[in-house]
């Protein structure tokens, strides 16, 4: 801090943090810190997290295992091929690739060539159009969540809300609900449907 022409350096004793009352103090002259940008809620606020459904991670996975497959065939055809020309050397079969200057290719260039060819030949083993079908189902179910009858309440006069596109393949799979009991949750409209015990089902209906 400059002040007619002096510097004051500024410590941890000159801080005032949000809350604190000043007194016995008539001027202060004080900068602003921590602020914008730099505040405690901005700096611990990383954003909203991005789930994944078990779908999307097991699919992941099967695509990473694609693609290795696909990179070892290529290299193993690159080999072979590389081979394949270091035996014929120079009496190499007429349907052979020429280079530039009209002379048969080295084995080791022409083994890289065939494997980027080979990548271009083998890639439909990448389920790429796999990733909009899966998004085309799941706006497909969202619209028959959006739409269910079981889900819509009467009294507000409003349906289910999806707000979320990338977990609903894992509705299907909860086992387990854990609400309270006070019904801050449920607002005490929770409605028995069915159970089973020992493999047996037991319904509502029967039990009225």
């Amino acid at each position: 801090v400059h002040k007619n022409g002096k510097k004051s350096g500024l410590h941890k004793e000159n801080l005032l943090l949000r809350g604190c009352t000043l007194r016995n103090t008539e001027v202060v002259s004080g900068i602003v810190v921590y602020a914008g940008h730099e505040t405690k809620a901005l700096l611990n606020n990383n954003g909203p997290r991005y789930k994944r459904s078990k779908l999307e991670r097991q699919m992941n996975t099967d695509v990473f295992w694609c693609v290795l497959i696909l990179l070892i065939m290529c290299l193993l055809s690159a080999v072979g091929h590389a081979l394949w020309v270091w035996q014929y050397g120079e009496k190499r079969p007429v349907f052979d690739v020429l280079g530039t200057d009209g002379n048969y290719v080295k084995p080791l260039l022409s083994a890289v060539y065939l494997f980027f060819t080979m990548i271009i030949v083998l890639q439909v083993l990448i389920p790429v159009s796999l990733y909009v079908s899966i998004e085309v189902v799941k706006i497909c179910q969202v619209y028959l969540i959006h739409q269910d009858k079981d889900l819509y309440d009467e009294e507000t006069d409003s349906r289910l809300q999806c707000r979320a596109l990338n977990i609903t393949e894992d509705l299907g799979q909860i086992q387990y609900i854990f609400s309270d009991k006070t019904g801050t949750l449920t607002e005490n409209k929770m409605v028995f449907r069915r159970c089973t015990v020992s493999g047996i089902e037991y319904s509502h209906d029967a039990n009225g």
